[in-house]
Order: structure tokens, then C-alpha cells, then sequence
């Protein structure tokens, strides 16, 4: 799990002069500050900022090398052999690679047996942040139990009711 590229524009500032409608969407990898590319050749290429997948895991890098030659242009490192990767998937998928951090959960209490815990999820060693992965729990006398999905819903449907009272 350690050929990841993600958005420049989500870890950081993206270069003054970018244009969110650019076709060449800049990434960053996890070993280097430099942008990456998606190659022209990928199924993913063209896909504006707004469009363009969040994280991917690549194969290969390839550096330009004939148009800085000929041409007097910057080389442009493209990344090939591209897979989309949900960041949501990321800690479960790099779990036990000393590449998630977790930090300390947050405790949301919905009323007197139910809450949720919160825990930010950061990965890579510049600690690109995750989305939070997030656990509703039921108390059962003194033992916090975690809920299945359809009690997390019947929760949840249960405190819009009363919302909209």
C-alpha cells in the first residue's frame, strides 16, 4: 500500500496558475512533494478537479524525458496502471503497516444508552487525513456493545421523529 497518489488540491495548496477545469489534475505521492499526473493513455485521464478520483494506488511512474529535450518543456512524472481507491477503504486496507494513524476517539452522546464513537484516521508519513471512521454503541448494563446497521437506522429514523416534533 505504498504506491498511493492522492490530490494535491486535498493535502495541500495546488499551484497558483491551476485551473480546477484542466484536464491534468495534479496528485502527489506518498514518497515525494513533487505533482503527478495521470498518464494520457489511462481510462482516467480528462477528468476535471471536480471529477477526478480523490485517491488512487498506481503501478508505475514515467518521467518525461523527449519533450524537456526537444521542446525546452518541464518534465511531467505521469503515474500508469491506475486503480481507484476509495479513502475509506484505506484503513482497513493498510491496517497493520504502520501507515494508519488513529487519534484519540471523540464521544458523541445521543441520549442516556446510545453513542457514538469518533476516531480520525490520518495515513502515510505525511499524514494525509481519512475520513473518520465512526462506531454507534448501545450500552448493556456496564458494557458498551457495538450496534449492527439496522439499529444504527432505527436510531437514526427514531431522533429525525423528533427532530421534526
Amino acid at each position: 500500500m505504498d504506491q498511493v497518489a492522492i490530490r494535491r488540491d486535498l493535502v495541500g495548496a495546488v499551484e497558483a496558475n491551476y485551473s480546477k477545469k484542466a484536464k491534468t489534475v495534479p496528485y502527489v505521492t506518498m514518497w515525494s512533494k513533487e505533482s503527478v499526473y495521470i498518464h494520457p493513455s489511462s481510462g482516467l485521464f480528462g477528468f476535471s478537479m471536480d471529477k477526478a478520483p480523490a485517491m488512487v494506488v498506481y503501478q508505475d511512474l514515467q518521467r518525461t524525458v523527449k519533450a524537456v529535450e526537444i521542446e525546452s518543456k518541464p518534465s511531467k512524472i505521469y503515474l500508469k496502471g491506475l486503480t481507484v481507491v476509495d479513502p475509506k477503504w484505506m484503513a482497513t486496507l493498510a491496517n497493520g503497516t504502520g501507515l494508519v494513524r488513529a487519534s484519540k476517539e471523540r464521544i458523541i452522546k445521543i441520549d442516556d444508552k446510545t453513542q457514538k464513537a469518533i476516531t480520525d484516521i490520518t495515513y502515510g508519513p505525511h499524514y494525509w487525513p481519512l475520513p473518520p471512521i465512526g462506531i454507534w454503541q448501545r450500552r448493556e448494563g456496564a458494557r458498551l456493545v457495538p450496534m449492527s446497521k439496522a439499529e444504527v437506522t432505527a436510531k437514526k429514523v427514531q431522533i429525525s421523529r423528533k427532530a421534526n416534533r
